[in-house]
């Protein structure tokens, strides 16, 4: 995974397939069920950040646990969180689209995913 995880590319819009998710998609959504389910200091997971973050392991695997209660703390919702194996839930579509824009530097785009993230809106 390496350079592949950490690759900034387009933020996902509406009109974007989700059928084949990238690496690093997978990586940060397969960390975010791990942690929701309580397995915060998952020896997969550290392996799986260690693989794509060599040598900045442990900082991103802090950064995204940080992230993550920073939402939490922060949001007037719980996440939808899907199980292992199944297709990835609009929540963690939205976070990979937030982290997505935030490394293309497309302020719009992460705030209306932020928000999308953090309210709780009369449609759910």
């Amino acid at each position: 995974m390496g350079d592949a995880a950490r690759a900034p590319r387009a933020p996902l819009t509406r009109g974007d397939a989700w059928a084949e998710p990238q690496a690093g998609d997978v990586l940060l959504i397969a960390a975010l069920r791990r942690m929701a389910s309580g397995q915060r200091g998952c020896a997969l997971t550290r392996r799986d950040f260690a693989i794509a973050f060599p040598g900045d392991a442990d900082e991103v695997f802090a950064t995204f646990r940080a992230f993550l209660q920073a939402l939490a703390r922060a949001g007037r919702r719980k996440l939808r969180v899907g199980l292992p194996g199944l297709p990835a839930m609009p929540d963690e579509i939205a976070l990979v689209a937030l982290l997505a824009a935030a490394q293309a530097g497309d302020d719009a785009l992460f705030d209306a995913h932020l928000r999308w993230l953090l309210t709780r809106g009369i449609w759910r």
